[in-house]
């Protein structure tokens, strides 16, 4: 049997035209049959919630840190286990050790993967070239001393070792991240029955409902300057009735609080353009009677979960625009997107 270290979507999105058979789920765990090129594989796929929150007191200095995490899979793992490490499997391992501890503690680390034949994928490829050019320069280009590939969607690391580069690697995030949810309880969709083919399952899952009568799109899940200006310019133009306006107004209030502290830096970065100021003030970020009649769906609970609403929701019939990527032209980096 081989044994993953994964969210069971991560599997099934990377043999996305296999078959997969549940046989026993344990836990957080689960057992798998994998029809691979008409070759069956015994999977286990284990789920752990062992992510170290580095916020917590209990790590704030290194004494007897390899005691602490000794039941912890990602620390002290079985032999032979092969470990997906997306974005915040890595950031808790390996940015944070080495943030935290430093080199000798990812020396002691890599020893162990290396002597227990542990197999990584470091998925290090989640579109945020601010995280790559500051706080997890190092974890993304460290020349691991254990069996991985590194798969990257920034050219800042295409010489690095074991490491493929492509931009559009952070779609494979996206896919199991955001598409390939669990909402529990009812699991309406998650992979269950016999011999589902992910792929298949995945288009049937974001085919839109032709009946429903509006177009959905949380325009700016953060509504930044670029975002803002595109809204303001539909107000301004008498646009508001003739589709479906959204943002969320949790964030625009949290901005309007960075406006009176004089405070640019919404995204813990401080390589922002000079031009930013220009639309960081109370003239371009108008008062809340001004966006009343633009939409906010999911509200402040579930400012984050735009994307996966907009899938489980289906409110949309033709199309819509999502204005994003393009945050990352507003701050100075190496490489652009």
């Amino acid at each position: 049997m081989i044994h993953i270290l994964a969210k069971e979507s991560q599997v099934f999105s990377l043999f996305s035209k296999s078959k997969f058979q549940l046989i026993e789920r344990i836990d957080n765990d689960s057992i798998w049959d994998l029809d691979y090129n008409g070759k069956i594989h015994r999977i286990k796929i284990i789920g752990t919630t062992d992510e170290i929150d580095w916020n917590q007191p209990q790590w704030n200095n290194q004494l007897h840190f390899w005691d602490k995490v000794e039941n912890n899979i990602l620390y002290n793992p079985p032999n032979d286990l092969i470990i997906i490490a997306d974005r915040w499997v890595f950031s808790s391992v390996f940015v944070g050790l080495f943030h935290r501890y430093g080199i000798s503690y990812i020396s002691k680390l890599e020893k162990i993967y290396k002597e227990k034949n542990v197999k990584v994928i470091l998925a290090n490829s989640y579109f945020e070239p601010l995280d790559y050019e500051n706080e997890h320069y190092l974890a993304c280009n460290h020349p691991y001393d254990f069996e991985f590939i590194r798969f990257s969607d920034y050219p800042l690391f295409e010489n690095c070792k074991n490491t493929k580069v492509n931009t559009f690697y952070s779609l494979w995030n996206y896919i199991y991240d955001i598409l390939a949810y669990d909402v529990s309880p009812n699991n309406r969709f998650q992979i269950e029955n016999s011999e589902e083919i992910y792929e298949e399952w995945l288009n049937g899952l974001v085919s839109p409902k032709l009946d429903r009568p509006y177009v959905f799109g949380m325009l700016g899940g953060k509504p930044r300057y670029h975002r803002l200006y595109f809204i303001n310019k539909c107000i301004e133009n008498g646009l508001v009735d003739k589709g479906y306006l959204t943002m969320n107004k949790w964030f625009l209030d949290e901005y309007h609080l960075f406006i009176d502290n004089g405070n640019y830096f919404t995204d813990g970065a401080q390589t922002l353009r000079p031009q930013i100021k220009e639309y960081w003030n109370r003239d371009f970020y108008k008062n809340k009677s001004y966006y009343k009649d633009i939409k906010d769906p999911l509200g402040e609970q579930l400012r984050f979960e735009y994307s996966t609403q907009n899938i489980v929701n289906q409110e949309y019939n033709e199309s819509y625009i999502e204005v994003i990527a393009e945050t990352h032209i507003l701050w100075d980096k190496l490489y652009g997107f």
